[in-house]
């Protein structure tokens, strides 16, 4: 008998006890610039709410003349940091003129000029660069360990996700692969591209196809970058986020050494051996699930496929807006599922099922909340296969079999 397909659904909520969520980046934004330029430290950061950390940092910024290097002032990227602080305060700006930079996003998508597909792009530099110092700052929603924790399991002489489940994700930040690294040790990009079998993949070609496809980004990666000066597509091996320093400011350098021109200028120039690696064309990974490009195309079909054979859905932190609303209708399409359980905070839950049943794609299904967010929910029905290798056959069971909990 084939073994029961379970797919998790996750959005912004599930790395919220580490990054913000989107709505709120405006303020991250400005609380992000006053700590590259010194109004305030990482413990501040950590230990006050938002507003608090806002205020401080706007007052020590206002009251001290010697604030206004940085925290790096004596490393070589003061003057590129100095310009992505410049540029942190207009996308904040930007981000409290409309719902979310998201929602930008999708404006400049539909504007379609020249000058908007530029501000687009430097939008996705911009996100990338964002996110990845606020997960050096921040570091992982600690749910991803014990998600992980429970999920892995020895097989074969290593460590293993079982082929019976599935993530589909709508962040584009790099939590769970990062936890994956963490928890496995494996501290470079091919070893997380072979243990969740990412579509769009981190290699050389981004639609490559799986018969158990693990996670799925419809959105893609931000903080990853690549270059095809010859109509190749190879991910640029920076490994920025992906190392063991303890340092913050260590890991900082780090990006704005190796990324920041991608920002300015859209190519990478980095000294390796005796001559100039010099890659121009430079792209981030970051795109969006709306775009109407290969990679994202490529992404929803295989979120549609997932949902096609599988008979629970767990959604977790995805809120449904309403602009994803005709992308979630597509990977919803045709799914056999009949028990959706959506896990989300008390005071938001109710309307996110009310947004998941405006998509149609509930009919017959039943719906059950879960508010509690300490961990990740996973269904007690959950089984693990009985090899965990992934030439099992993983498949649906019809729905008449499926024992339903208490």
């Amino acid at each position: 008998m084939k073994n029961r397909r379970f797919t998790f659904l996750i959005g912004a909520g599930a790395s919220a006890q580490a990054l913000p969520v989107v709505n709120n980046w405006g303020k991250r934004m400005r609380i992000q610039r006053l700590f590259l330029l010194g109004a305030i430290n990482v413990e501040t950061i950590k230990n006050e709410n938002d507003d608090e950390c806002l205020k401080r940092g706007e007052k020590n910024f206002r009251e001290h003349a010697t604030l206004g290097g940085t925290v790096l002032k004596e490393l070589e990227s003061n003057n590129e940091i100095k310009k992505y602080c410049e540029k942190l305060l207009h996308f904040a700006e930007i981000s409290d003129a409309h719902a979310s930079l998201d929602t930008f996003a999708r404006i400049l998508f539909l504007q379609d000029t020249k000058e908007s597909q530029a501000k687009l792009l430097e939008l996705k530099m911009m996100i990338s660069q964002f996110l990845l110092i606020e997960q050096i700052v921040h570091g992982i929603d600690k749910r991803y360990d014990v998600f992980l924790a429970y999920l892995f399991r020895k097989a074969n002489g290593t460590i293993e996700l079982p082929n019976n489940i599935s993530i589909i994700s709508w962040n584009y930040d790099l939590q769970l692969e990062l936890a994956v690294a963490r928890f496995l040790n494996r501290y470079n990009y091919e070893g997380i591209q072979e243990t969740l079998r990412i579509v769009p993949s981190l290699g050389g070609n981004r639609q490559i196809s799986y018969e158990h496809p693990l996670l799925v980004k419809l959105n893609g990666s931000a903080g990853l970058f690549s270059s095809g000066p010859y109509g190749e597509d190879s991910l640029l091996e920076t490994k920025v986020g992906l190392n063991k320093s303890s340092s913050v400011a260590h890991d900082i350098e780090e990006v704005f050494k190796n990324f920041y021109g991608y920002i300015t200028n859209r190519e990478y120039k980095k000294e390796k051996g005796p001559g100039a690696i010099h890659r121009i064309h430079v792209d981030p990974y970051l795109t969006f699930a709306w775009e109407e490009v290969d990679v994202a195309i490529h992404a929803r079909k295989t979120a549609n496929n997932i949902l096609r054979n599988s008979h629970t859905v767990t959604v977790i932190g995805y809120s449904f807006p309403l602009f994803n609303r005709d992308i979630d209708r597509e990977i919803f399409n045709g799914s056999p599922l009949n028990r959706v359980y959506v896990q989300d905070t008390d005071d938001s839950i109710s309307d996110v099922v009310q947004r998941f049943q405006a998509i149609d794609a509930t009919a017959g299904k039943e719906i059950v909340p879960h508010s509690k967010v300490r961990e990740f929910f996973v269904p007690s029905h959950y089984k693990f296969p009985e090899k965990i290798t992934s030439t099992e056959e993983v498949g649906v069971t019809p729905a008449a079999g499926v024992a339903h909990e208490e």
